[in-house]
């Protein structure tokens, strides 16, 4: 059972250290985006320039 808890924690620990690395260049939603064909996936909660 304790070898099972480690391994649930130290997945845990793995993910989410992951997950912050890929979305660390998400731009924030106040941001403008840039023109459409220089847009990335980091560019999904950009707002349109009026």
């Amino acid at each position: 059972m304790k070898k099972l808890l480690m391994l649930i924690l130290l997945t845990s620990v793995g993910a989410c250290g992951a997950i912050k690395n890929t979305t660390s260049g998400i731009k924030k939603i106040n941001d403008t985006c840039p023109p459409k064909n220089e847009r990335t996936i980091k560019n999904i909660f950009c707002k349109e320039p009026k």
